[in-house]
């Protein structure tokens, strides 16, 4: 499999929340990312601005929830990810001034203590993933981001459909969730993002998911999307992420 390194999470990495859960009757399946790197010798700082901020939304009648998660291993150790997630496009619309006010806050009492922060766009796949609307929030979550081939997307989303229809059949209760960059991303993006409610839950299954895959398609055809994977990405990187409740804002109905 082709690999090297690439910027981290366009973000994230997703479905660093239920995927389906949202804010209104209606939600969409538009997630924005922020990604905040923070000066080395600011997190303090950083962190008691941010929770200062988070007071703004409130104040101000904020409608979204924003959800921070914090690379807990992997690159880009100790970056926040700041994520609003289940939007349709008509909302980036609606509420373009409170964006615009919230954007002048973040620029008077945040920037300060950041070394740069950068965003993305990403959209849930329901159709590649098993991860159920009443799925609660995992304490981690390890993600995996693979940048593919623009030749390569049709191959590789073949291949991940049929791992979700043998992980479907054979083993339900492993949860899993995609999402595709939209914008912010060098080319064809695709994150996985698996839930873990703590590091025991690191530990290998049983049976191994290629074994799982062989039960279903045999040898010779498990080796075939295997090699499509493969074949199809330009590089992947691995990290885990960890929910920061203390730094995030779900607005009271």
């Amino acid at each position: 499999m082709r690999t090297a390194h690439f910027l981290l999470l366009a973000a994230c990495l997703t479905l660093l929340v239920p995927p389906l859960a949202a804010q209104d009757s209606a939600p969409g399946p538009i997630t924005k990312s922020f990604q905040v790197t923070v000066k080395l010798d600011r997190f303090l700082q950083f962190e008691d601005a941010y929770r200062q901020h988070l007071q703004w939304h409130g104040k101000n009648g904020d409608a979204w929830a924003w959800h921070t998660w914090q690379v807990v291993n992997g690159r880009n150790l100790g970056q926040y990810i700041i994520r609003t997630h289940g939007h349709n496009w008509a909302d980036f619309d609606r509420d373009a001034a409170m964006r615009r006010s919230e954007w002048a806050d973040v620029l008077t009492h945040i920037a300060p203590h950041l070394e740069k922060m950068t965003s993305s766009l990403e959209t849930f796949e329901p159709q590649l993933s098993n991860w159920p609307a009443d799925h609660p929030r995992p304490a981690l979550v390890e993600m995996t981001r693979f940048e593919i081939a623009s030749d390569g997307v049709r191959d590789f989303r073949e291949a991940i459909a049929k791992i979700r229809s043998a992980v479907l059949d054979k083993a339900p209760d492993r949860h899993f969730a995609w999402l595709r960059t939209v914008n912010g991303s060098n080319g064809p993006t695709m994150i996985l993002a698996v839930p873990r409610a703590n590091w025991s839950e690191f530990e290998p299954a049983a049976k191994p998911l290629w074994s799982l895959m062989e039960e279903v398609y045999g040898a010779v055809e498990t080796a075939a999307i295997q090699q499509a994977i493969g074949q199809s990405i330009r590089s992947q990187h691995s990290f885990v992420v960890e929910y920061r409740a203390d730094l995030s804002f779900v607005p009271v109905d």
